[in-house]
């Protein structure tokens, strides 16, 4: 799981995330999607056992074990599916807002 949640906080895999919402949803801020990103460690010790299972059928197709790590394929839907919970007018959305303005 720290294999994971190291490739979801890479700068590679939180640019490929900005790329893809900030097209499908542009009222998206990229502060938010960053933030986003890098909280998931964070709130994912905290999330119920079935909710990281969703996470995690939602965002990864497959994973390969490589000699040296992991090759994760991600689901582009899921990915669209996780920023429109995280846009404006969400829980997700005005749980992030409160989260930066602290």
């Amino acid at each position: 799981m720290n294999l994971l949640l190291q490739a979801l906080q890479s700068p590679e895999s939180v640019q490929a995330v900005w790329n893809q919402v900030r097209v499908q949803y542009p009222e998206i801020a990229e502060p938010t999607v960053v933030l986003a990103m890098r909280r998931l460690a964070e709130v994912w010790k905290a999330l119920f056992p079935a909710e990281q299972v969703r996470l995690i059928n939602l965002l990864i197709q497959r994973v390969v074990l490589l000699s040296d790590g992991i090759d994760i394929v991600w689901r582009e839907v899921g990915w669209e599916e996780l920023a429109g919970e995280l846009a404006s007018n969400t829980i997700g959305g005005e749980m992030l807002e409160v989260e930066a303005a602290q």
